[in-house]
């Protein structure tokens, strides 16, 4: 989602999980296999080859955390804009559905997050526990940034999982990669929320 969303929330320590979320190779969002019933890539997150991820200096994040928007942010508006003109129709923030999805499209049930690079743990989950401790050079404040950014990480994951048992097709994006690739995305988006419809249709049959 965007960036400095839904990292403020969310209590409880996560010691029981941290072996499970370095083991877990992100299925909700990385390289989900298709399937019959749904043909679609679950995600866009893998789907655009881009250059190696680099941490922001800490000056760089204090400077962003000043400028932070919980919801409509410049990357989100674009994305909206984007697919608007794109013919596509949606709502945005649902709070009926699980995790307030930044973009819903609830008639397919897709559900689209523009997750923050840093407040949503890109390093911890591309690189591992070792390199998220790296890249917060402040001693004093790592222990409870490691447990912030893993909490982040966690329940991300599991509404995910949530919204796919739902019958939702969850799709998470890095927000840079969308600010750097935003046609390309849109088009994705565009597709997926096209086929949903084309096999709704398949599976209800014509219309008497």
């Amino acid at each position: 989602m965007a960036t400095g969303r839904k990292c403020i929330s969310r209590t409880g320590g996560c010691c029981n999980r941290q072996l499970d979320l370095q083991s877990d190779s992100r299925t909700t969002s990385v390289g989900r296999t298709r399937t019959n019933d749904d043909p679609i890539q679950e995600s866009v997150k893998s789907a655009t080859p881009i250059r190696a991820y680099r941490p922001k200096s800490a000056d760089e994040v204090r400077r962003n955390m000043s400028a932070i928007r919980g919801t409509e942010n410049q990357t989100e508006r674009a994305l909206r804009s984007t697919l608007h003109r794109l013919g596509l129709r949606f709502r945005k923030y649902a709070p009926d559905l699980l995790g307030r999805p930044d973009i819903i499209f609830r008639a397919q049930r897709v559900a689209v997050f523009v997750d923050g690079d840093y407040w949503h743990g890109r390093v911890f989950q591309e690189r591992g526990l070792p390199a998220l401790r790296a890249s917060i050079r402040k001693q004093e404040t790592q222990n409870y940034w490691l447990a912030k950014l893993q909490r982040t990480v966690a329940r991300d994951r599991e509404v995910t999982r949530g919204l796919r048992s739902q019958g939702w097709l969850v799709m998470r994006l890095w927000e840079s990669e969308t600010k750097r690739n935003l046609s390309s995305i849109a088009q994705r988006i565009a597709k997926a929320v096209r086929r949903r419809s084309t096999s709704q249709r398949t599976r209800n049959g014509p219309r008497s």
